[in-house]
């Protein structure tokens, strides 16, 4: 589910917002994690991407690796998008298949596919 995997990267909404199960999320969300979030979209481009990070996984021990489709994720969660600037960059509609760093319960860095792409032709 969309909203479980930004809280296993370690993102949670701090507004106060869905407190349903707080004992259990609480144990659920770890902020001292680095973890790599891939947006994904039902596209050839996607699982090309989900290689690539099944490939460098091994070398980047202790670092999750999470897949989530995209367009979803970045709707249902708004709270968590606006607290996050590098994901409000995102546009749900145009900016998927993505990946999300996140360390330490923050979004360091988000990059579009299309970003990873450029100059590919």
């Amino acid at each position: 589910h969309p909203s479980r995997a930004f809280k296993a990267a370690g993102l949670s909404d701090s507004s106060g917002g869905n407190r349903q199960n707080t004992s259990m999320m609480s144990r659920a969300v770890n902020k001292d994690v680095s973890c790599v979030v891939h947006l994904y979209h039902d596209a050839a481009d996607s699982a090309h991407l989900d290689l690539h990070l099944e490939s460098i996984a091994s070398s980047h021990r202790g670092t999750k690796f999470l897949r989530v489709s995209g367009r979803v994720a970045l709707i249902i969660n708004p709270e968590i998008v606006a607290q996050q600037p590098p994901l409000k960059r995102l546009d749900p509609n145009t900016d998927v298949p993505a990946l999300v760093a996140v360390r330490d319960g923050s979004v360091v860095t988000t990059t579009p596919l299309s970003d990873l792409c450029e100059g590919d032709t």
